[in-house]
């Protein structure tokens, strides 16, 4: 823990420093702990593509598309990242320093603060972020034409994102899952995630462009991983401080683990992939208000159902099969089944009224 930084400060300092600062948080604003707790839970990475992803997609394609893409690549990225900078999370740092001895120094922990990877960057920060951050931008293209409205939305809507922003890095601190430099870092990174996705144009990706990426990801994770281990490093030293210094047992969760993660982000795309040939071959699109209010409503319906279906975790292997699976699933059925059922009765309902009115 004496990795010297510019030949000034040590790791140490700025968590002494972070950690003081955490604490302070603590005290005061413990009356708004509740709000805090929604807010980690609104910047949860698992949203993006069980609630802003359909949400997206229904609304309009190509953003939707992008909002998977760059959810799925700042995931990969930030458990690549965590990997490499091996980061220290509050909740254990604390105790192992001492400082969180007495009733003047609060050290509180929540039910979602023992998360299990490194703690830089924050994954909250970094994946929530970058699809807001494509969310924001395909709003003001999409929405606002005229040049002054789109100035004064701009102005309005980016406002609300400095907020928002601020809002989850404030609560990813507070419930002591990470340090301030953590969140600053995934925020940073995950705007610069979003903007290099920015002007790829969804519309040329196939099958293949999907299955290569998710492929790349479980490669460069696979080469990272092992790559720790030639270095005498121990890839899941973090999981056993996490077992160690969680307040509760059950707190501790492999769905918080960097291998969950990388392979959430692999899965989606091969799902996203399948979904697209699909619906270039059967041409089902989604294009009344009505039917796609309803491909919202049940899309968040079946995600919400599937995120409820668990796995055992006595089998870590097992467990990631079957959430690789799950999320290929979840994902094909979002962007081809939903768009299939509601498009298929929209023409049964349309062919009835039509008959209706000759007779």
């Amino acid at each position: 823990m004496g990795l010297e930084l510019t030949g000034v400060f040590t790791m140490d300092q700025i968590h002494h420093h972070g950690l003081l600062m955490i604490q302070y948080l603590q005290v005061s604003l413990q009356p708004h702990s509740k709000f805090l707790i929604w807010i980690s839970h609104l910047s949860s990475p698992a949203w993006s593509y069980t609630v802003y992803f359909p949400l997206s997609y229904y609304l309009h394609k190509s953003v939707g598309r992008r909002v998977l893409l760059v959810a799925s690549v700042a995931e990969w990225l930030n458990a690549v990242l965590k990997w490499i900078l091996h980061g220290e999370r509050p909740y254990w740092w604390g105790h192992e320093a001492g400082m969180c001895q007495g009733n003047d120094k609060p050290c509180n922990q929540f039910y979602i603060t023992c998360e299990t990877g490194p703690g830089s960057p924050s994954g909250h920060c970094m994946v929530t972020i970058s699809v807001f951050c494509v969310m924001v931008s395909a709003l003001l293209f999409h929405i606002f034409k005229n040049k002054s409205h789109r100035t004064i939305a701009g102005i309005t809507l980016w406002t609300a994102f400095g907020i928002l922003t601020s809002a989850i890095n404030i609560s990813r601190c507070f419930i002591f899952a990470h340090f301030p430099h953590q969140v600053l870092l995934g925020t940073v990174v995950g705007i610069l995630t979003a903007m290099c996705f920015d002007h790829i144009s969804m519309s040329s990706l196939s099958l293949r462009h999907y299955l290569t990426i998710a492929v790349g990801m479980l490669l460069v994770a696979a080469m990272t991983y092992m790559l720790l281990i030639q270095m005498g490093l121990d890839p899941h030293w973090s999981i056993s401080k996490a077992k160690k210094w969680c307040a509760h047992e059950e707190w501790v969760h492999l769905t918080t683990t960097l291998f969950f993660s990388v392979a959430k982000a692999s899965s989606s795309l091969v799902g996203l992939g399948l979904a697209e040939t699909i619906n270039n071959q059967g041409q089902n699109a989604v294009e009344q208000k009505v039917s796609k209010l309803i491909s919202m409503i049940f899309a968040l319906v079946f995600t919400c159902l599937l995120e409820r279906v668990n796995v055992a975790q006595d089998s870590e292997f097992l467990f990631y099969l079957f959430c690789y699976i799950k999320y290929i699933i979840m994902i094909f059925v979002i962007a081809a089944v939903v768009p299939w059922i509601v498009t298929f009765f929209t023409v049964q309902g349309n062919r009835k009224t039509s008959k209706d009115k000759l007779t």
